[in-house]
């Protein structure tokens, strides 16, 4: 009787120890997995900085098509709830924190700069397999960046086209600049959308747009604040699709 209860205290003594070096493994292999899927995410973002080109407003951008698969929770592994993605304006890197149940239990820094839809802070669920595409574009200083976009969200990506992007530049500093851009639907239904004039100074007009099946439309815009902003700047228009254009304010 006696050598079953100190059994049974063993035992119970060594799952106390068991359990929590069970979890911290867990956790060890989850980070580790994390972190392998971000290094694919930037290996593919450079080589797009280091081996593409920006392409010339109207023709395709360099892209690179990725899946990266996160944590499930499992005997070996802890769920990843989210991962979050901070572009830092101040050098070309990219910030990632990622979480359990929105404590944050880890950090991973990307050599890349890379942004969704123009925002320099976006996030992706965890637990599940992600399909990215990574473009080669511009950010708002003009250098180059990455832009990340789900599967989901690539399906749809040609059914408003941004052409003829044009504005009355150059201008001198207290002119208003107006810039116009022609949108077209290709497809054979009707859609209103937002359409964002952005310029690199941070200003950016978002416009509602209707167009029916096969339709065109042209879009004018003013920006009347320009009298602080000397300087060559990138002109950017986006819907489904983008387009860019430089503009000379003196």
């Amino acid at each position: 009787m006696i050598r079953y209860v100190i059994a049974i205290v063993f035992a119970s003594a060594m799952m106390g120890v068991t359990i929590p070096a069970i979890e911290d493994a867990a956790a060890f292999n989850s980070e580790k997995q994390v972190d392998q899927e971000l290094a694919t995410i930037e290996e593919a973002a450079n080589s797009l900085l280091y081996n593409e080109d920006v392409p010339a407003p109207g023709t395709p951008a360099p892209t690179r098509q990725i899946t990266v698969s996160f944590p499930k929770d499992s005997l070996t592994s802890t769920s990843i709830s989210e991962v979050k993605f901070d572009r830092d304006w101040d050098a070309p890197v990219t910030h990632v924190t990622y979480y359990v149940d929105g404590r944050s239990v880890g950090q991973y820094v990307i050599d890349a700069p890379l942004v969704m839809r123009n925002s320099k802070t976006f996030s992706v669920e965890g637990n599940t397999d992600i399909e990215l595409q990574l473009s080669l574009g511009r950010d708002r200083d003009g250098s180059k960046a990455i832009i990340v976009q789900r599967h989901s969200e690539i399906v749809n990506t040609d059914r408003i086209v941004v052409t003829d992007v044009s504005t009355n530049g150059p201008i001198s500093a207290d002119e208003t600049l107006e810039t116009t851009a022609t949108l077209r639907n290709p497809t054979e239904n009707s859609y209103r959308l937002t359409v964002e004039f952005d310029l690199s100074t941070t200003d950016v007009i978002r416009e509602k747009v209707t167009l029916g099946p096969g339709s065109t439309v042209r879009k004018t815009v003013e920006f009347n604040e320009t009298r602080h902003y000397a300087g060559t700047h990138t002109l950017t228009v986006r819907s489904d699709t983008s387009q860019q254009t430089t503009v000379e304010i003196r």
